[in-house]
């Protein structure tokens, strides 16, 4: 297999450390790697093992941007590469590998803003997203709406050679530039959000302990906001000495800083992850925490004090206290304890989860190719052959024959200049939403003449279910109940096709390669995606959309309509996610709608109306 990694810069030291074991990972196994990056050379030691697919900065952010997600996006239509996992924000991905929150770093994309998360899980519906913490993987679900079947959980990162550099020298020589003393113990707390994150809790514990012990204790804090003043006064109204607390705030990163501490203290109230405490431990620093803190989970078997709910600040102080008096032997337990953890199988999952990712069988069309395609579209239009579907001012499709494949190429035509987003993103993005139920786009072409924007799909079928053609057929129940799963299956993950009529269902009878649905859902220009599951207004509007444009059946035979449009409802019911209450009322509602035959194309005659308390 051949992986396309996707890491922007070398600014991370542990994204680039995660693609060299990962590349040698998968060298191991007989597998190739491309990594696309901004930078000339790949990491250290990757030269034999590692292509480079550059995309040169040129320092201006949104350019660069643009740039490095239309080079992403060529190099994924190429078709040399089998799956992509993406360290950086680039919307299409295959697998989002979460990074660890960096001040002044916009990788994590558990901790980044939720319309940017959004964006990436609307990019591509089989894009899977890695996490290590429930929390995470809650988060996930709630900010970015991620299907949980779209979660992969790997371990934390653990990496030895990031370990501090245990050196007597520079120890001493951190302490004396904080103005501590050998009999001083350095209690240190990273902390961006002082509540959330426990600082109060920590200087109220730090106030509780015995006077001869609270003497010697120096607490210094990391974090975003540097104001020394707001710890002082912090400290003061918590009861301990203002004199012992230093707040260094971005000056220094907590790796600089653990050669010099004596325990890491991470009261959380609340915590997704909690990274310093892998770096403390890697470190042999004792850490004391509580276990709202996401590594917990990981930790609890370690020697470390973790402090269990109700968090009460003795608790909290009694674990402080006795870690302090024991430091020496937890200093020599702490590396041999996390070792024995075997954290260290994250690369392994990482590979496996790229080895076994179920995979797409539409294959790009190569630029000479797409060219043909448009040129026949194009012949199309001219002459007006009976394969030309639709010729309006805003939109043109037509079937196409090339090399013994048949595809429908849609042209979005030029609009007026106001227009900023180009139409055919829509379409797109609809298209990717529906992956597994279309077939999906496998070429697009933008004609600088005319200003037409071109998408070619495989064809699927020449049929649909607004005509009778289907209905006669031994398999008719079963095509039917198969358009009321998909639906079913839709409105589970969140996603409303707008315009779900009968005439946008298609039988399947060419590309099953391409997608193996035996009925598709085509016409992707207006689909969006909610937060699972779907509203019940918008099940409603879907559901009345199809049995309403059935009247061309129901005109021709009405038992026969009666019992596809039973089956319809038969597979709707079987497969979605909803109480048998909800379900009854559902129907009750849908019926409703389509008497009062709005918001959608209704063709039934009115005799069908009066048999609908029976159907369902």
């Amino acid at each position: 297999m051949h992986f396309l990694l996707v890491l922007r810069s070398y600014d991370d030291e542990e994204a680039v450390l995660d693609v060299r074991h990962l590349v040698i990972l998968a060298h191991k196994h007989g597998h190739h790697s491309t990594l696309l990056t901004h930078e000339k050379k790949p990491p250290t030691g990757l030269h034999h093992t590692l292509k480079i697919v550059t995309c040169p900065s040129i320092g201006i952010g949104l350019w660069d941007d643009w740039r490095f997600q239309r080079t992403f996006r060529n190099a994924m239509a190429s078709g040399k590469y089998d799956v992509s996992l993406s360290f950086s924000p680039v919307e299409g991905a295959d697998f989002y590998v979460p990074r660890r929150f960096r001040i002044r770093h916009d990788l994590d994309l558990l901790l980044r803003r939720p319309l940017r998360l959004w964006q990436l899980c609307n990019a591509q519906i089989r894009s899977y997203f890695m996490y290590v913490t429930t929390s995470q993987g809650l988060s996930l679900q709630t900010m970015g709406g991620v299907p949980r079947a779209r979660l992969i959980q790997v371990d934390p990162e653990f990496h030895e050679i990031c370990l501090p550099v245990q050196d007597p020298a520079v120890r001493s020589e951190l302490r004396r530039q904080l103005l501590l003393k050998e009999k001083h113990f350095c209690i240190i707390q990273v902390a961006d959000d002082w509540y959330r994150q426990g600082v109060d809790t920590s200087l109220a514990v730090l106030a509780t302990l015995p006077k001869v012990l609270r003497a010697f204790c120096r607490f210094v804090l990391i974090g975003r906001q540097t104001s020394q003043e707001k710890l002082v006064n912090l400290a003061d109204r918590c009861g301990f000495p203002p004199t012992n607390v230093t707040n260094l705030g971005t000056s220094r990163t907590l790796a600089e800083l653990l050669p010099a501490a004596d325990l890491l203290l991470h009261p959380a109230r609340e915590e997704e992850a909690g990274t310093m405490l892998l770096d403390a431990m890697t470190a042999g620093v004792p850490v004391v925490y509580t276990d709202n803190c996401g590594y917990s989970i990981f930790l609890h078997k370690t020697c470390c004090p973790v402090i269990p709910a109700p968090h009460h600040t003795e608790a909290i102080a009694d674990a402080l206290a006795f870690t302090i008096l024991h430091l020496k032997t937890f200093r020599k337990l702490v590396p041999t304890e996390y070792a024995r953890l075997g954290l260290q199988n994250r690369h392994t999952q990482l590979l496996h989860a790229l080895e076994t990712k179920p995979r797409l069988n539409t294959v790009p069309l190569e630029d000479a190719a797409i060219r043909e395609i448009v040129k026949l579209h194009q012949t199309n239009l001219d002459i007006a052959t009976d394969v030309l579907l639709k010729n309006e001012p805003k939109r043109a499709t037509s079937r196409v024959c090339f090399e013994n494949k048949r595809y429908l190429v849609k042209e979005f035509k030029r609009r007026p200049w106001w227009h900023l987003k180009r139409p055919y993103k829509r379409s797109l993005q609809g298209t990717s939403l529906l992956a597994l139920y279309t077939p999906q786009v496998c070429g697009v072409f933008h004609n600088s003449r005319n200003g037409s924007d071109y998408l070619i799909f495989p064809d699927c079928g020449n049929g649909n279910f607004y005509g009778n053609e289907y209905a006669l057929r031994d398999d008719a129940p079963q095509l039917y109940a198969a358009c009321g799963r998909i639906l079913a299956e839709l409105h589970d993950a969140g996603i409303f096709h707008h315009d779900a009529k009968p005439a946008n269902f298609v039988y399947n009878e060419f590309c099953k390669k391409e997608c193996p649905q035996e009925v598709c859902l085509v016409d992707c220009d207006n689909v969006t995606r909610s937060t699972p599951p779907l509203p019940i207004p918008q099940r409603i509007h879907n559901l009345a959309q199809f049995i309403a444009g059935t009247g061309n059946l129901a005109r021709q035979d009405h038992a026969l309509w009666r019992k596809l449009v039973d089956s319809f409802c038969a597979g709707y019911t079987n497969h979605v996610n909803l109480p048998q209450g909800d379900l009854d009322q559902l129907w009750q509602r849908v019926w409703r709608t389509i008497e009062s035959q709005s918001h959608i194309e209704y063709t039934l005659p009115d005799d069908c109306l009066e048999e609908s308390t029976q159907i369902n």
